[in-house]
């Protein structure tokens, strides 16, 4: 990964997960409470990075398309990323 555009929504993702383990942790303990919290978190960590992800992936295939079209008269190639 030459740029780093993909590392804050890969970044979210990975929190998530850790909290989604805290939270199946706490819940498994009897704390209920903080393993409801810890899973609401951890779901909007998730939610969040893959909007962030999905997000650069429509930004780099429309650049692609773009530079495509100003440079060649055929079909766009299918997506790279």
């Amino acid at each position: 990964m030459t740029k780093g555009s993909n590392s804050v929504g890969m970044a979210g993702v990975a929190v998530g997960v850790v909290l989604l383990v805290l939270s199946l942790f706490g819940l498994a303990t009897g704390h209920l409470v903080g393993g409801g919290i810890a899973a609401l978190l951890a779901a909007a960590a998730i939610g969040a990075g893959l909007a962030w992800l999905i997000r650069v992936h429509r930004k780099v295939r429309n650049a692609e398309l773009e530079w495509h079209a100003l440079h060649s008269d055929e079909p766009a190639p299918p997506p790279s990323s």
